[in-house]
């Protein structure tokens, strides 16, 4: 797994204080599911919010700000 490869999910998840363990498992599954590179999380639907999608523009910032540095 590389520090780049869903680099979101990664963001998402220290944003919100995800443990590690859960972090990875939420890539796998993106893998798994060959989710689009900007996913952030996975919908109990199964579908994949992506960071495009985010609305709240503090939001969407910070979540970039993570996963770009």
């Amino acid at each position: 797994m590389t520090e780049t490869e869903y680099k979101y999910i990664r963001a998402w998840g220290k944003l919100l204080g995800s443990m590690d363990y859960y972090i990875k498992g939420q890539i796998e599954q993106a893998r798994q599911d060959k989710a689009p590179p900007t996913a952030i999380y996975r919908r109990h639907n199964g579908s994949w919010q992506i960071w495009e999608n985010i609305a709240d523009p503090i939001t969407k910032d910070n979540v970039k700000a993570l996963a770009e540095g």
